[in-house]
């Protein structure tokens, strides 16, 4: 049931009801992980995002905050510690608005034409921490042995996907095509167990979702 009412709100939130004809997408889920959601959040942990809704942190966020623990430095940590009370402090969001809005590694650089978002403005100089983060918390060690776990945890939620966009259109009473036929994209849904549980937040990137 939980399930369930995470994707009816995730829709509720994020889809309009336009009239406007758009080609229809070849996939209009996707749910494969995001290796910049995955970097980012990862530093967050690193740099000090220890709060958690639930008693006990997801395993994986376990498993990866003592790996960072163990090969970062003191003096690294307190550098991006310093950064993180500075720049965003606990804001979720704002640290997966700036990675979906980033080239993927080892760049980190915004997509100029994808930025202008007012939550973006204060991470100066993100892109090059985050480029030293990937390099020195070996991340694309930790991707190559996490995202197989990740896609595993998104796939689950297919269904519940599916049936969560049917219940809204029965119940707009329209085709039960009509958001793949107006999207301009495709709709990426993500379970992030670096996040603390029981928050989420949604994002419009270019034409995707």
């Amino acid at each position: 049931m939980k399930k369930l009412t995470s994707i009816l709100l995730f829709f509720f939130l994020l889809i309009s009801c336009s009239t406007e004809n758009k080609k229809i997408d070849k996939e209009f889920f996707v749910f494969e992980p995001d290796i910049r959601l995955f970097t980012s959040y990862a530093f967050m942990n690193a740099a000090g995002f220890d709060s958690d809704w639930n008693d006990t942190m997801h395993p994986i966020r376990i498993e990866i905050r003592n790996y960072l623990d163990s090969v970062l430095t003191d003096d690294y940590k307190k550098e991006i510690n310093d950064y993180y009370k500075k720049f965003g402090g606990g804001d979720f969001y704002g640290y997966g608005a700036y990675a979906l809005n980033s080239k993927f590694p080892p760049d980190f650089g915004l997509i100029c034409d994808s930025c202008e978002n007012e939550y973006l403005d204060k991470f100066v100089g993100y892109d090059s921490l985050l480029r030293d983060f990937y390099a020195k918390g070996n991340i694309k060690e930790l991707w190559d042995k996490y995202k197989g776990k990740l896609y595993e945890q998104n796939i689950q939620y297919k269904t519940y996907a599916e049936i969560a966009l049917k219940q809204i259109t029965d119940y707009c009473r329209v085709d039960s095509n009509y958001y793949r036929n107006i999207a301009k994209g495709n709709f990426y849904y993500q379970q992030i167990p670096l996040m603390s549980y029981f928050t989420a937040f949604f994002n419009e990137t270019g034409n995707d979702y």
